[in-house]
């Protein structure tokens, strides 16, 4: 094992991804990050642990940098993000957010959230989520949480994929015609559905200015003004309206959603909040926040960033 990463590191890669963690020791996952960072300081190590929360936490004291973040991932009944697009409880996927966050850190103080949807052994995100909206407000929402989010390939088209392993790892539609990629309605061998996405195939999707994956763009694009977001501890600020989530990063930088896809919220800026101003908005539809004397108005299905 540690002649394999000496290889790859010969060829400049600095990530590492361990699978089945659970079946490994605190010891063990020590043991290797510790011989890793002894190779290269700046590798990055995320580890795979598809259990419960307790079994993750008892993984992090090793130092490990990541490990997925099974207990907040979609296909969890008791996910804050799950609860907060389905029933649109957005104070409550503030509260869970931050006690994730301090959980990890205790363990681990230099610990990495890394925040997913879904994966290879659990049904696709698109399967979950009833609609396109849906889609586009949960996919702000994980890839502005805190740490380095994952994306589960296909994800950002909406590819479907539920059941037995080979329909969660159906191709990439690259080109609907089939030129030099899987055609998007190909059969795979063993599965018992056929990749469908919501909007075609990349190619598509990438003349559709109104996309999945052009919004996934979007959200990326705001993501890389604020690294803060994926590096400063997070601190839950309560509302009194229950479909808002309202999280402060750092001093200076506040991020407000609204799960509800219907209402728009208007709430007096929390104090710790006060003296900030708009810098990017994301809105499912075409409404855009406003911000008068102190007063946020939040459209249905939308995320705010404000900073001072």
């Amino acid at each position: 094992m540690v002649r394999q990463r000496c290889f790859w590191f010969s060829f400049g890669r600095v990530g590492f991804y361990f699978s089945n963690d659970d079946k490994k020791t605190t010891a063990f996952t020590k043991w290797l990050t510790d011989t890793v960072k002894k190779q290269n300081p700046k590798a990055y190590l995320v580890g795979e642990v598809f259990s419960t929360a307790s079994a993750i936490d008892d993984i992090y004291p090793s130092g490990i940098d990541s490990l997925f973040d099974f207990p907040n991932a979609l296909q969890s009944s008791s996910s804050p993000i799950n609860s907060a697009l389905v029933l649109g409880e957005g104070s409550l996927f503030g509260q869970q957010i931050e006690a994730w966050d301090q959980e990890i850190h205790a363990d681990n103080p230099k610990a990495i959230d890394a925040p997913f949807l879904s994966n290879h052994d659990t049904d696709r995100s698109a399967t979950l989520l009833s609609s396109l909206s849906m889609q586009k407000m949960a996919a702000q929402t994980y890839l502005l949480m805190p740490g380095n989010p994952f994306i589960y390939y296909g994800e950002e088209l909406g590819l479907t994929g539920s059941g037995i392993d080979q329909n969660k790892r159906l191709p990439m539609p690259w080109n609907a015609a089939g030129t030099d990629s899987p055609k998007a309605d190909i059969s795979v061998p063993g599965a018992t559905e056929i990749a469908t996405t919501d909007g075609g195939s990349v190619a598509q999707q990438e003349a559709n200015p109104n996309s999945l994956l052009n919004w996934y763009k979007k959200i990326l694009r705001v993501k890389a003004k604020y690294p803060e977001i994926a590096t400063d501890r997070l601190k839950n600020i309560s509302v009194s309206e229950e479909s808002l989530s309202v999280i402060n990063y750092g001093k200076d930088l506040t991020i407000i959603n609204n799960f509800s896809d219907t209402e728009n919220v208007t709430m007096k800026l929390p104090k710790s909040v006060v003296g900030t101003k708009i810098t990017d908005q994301l809105s499912v539809s075409s409404s855009q926040a406003k911000l008068t004397d102190g007063k946020l108005t939040i459209p249905a299905y939308s995320t705010v960033i404000l900073k001072k």
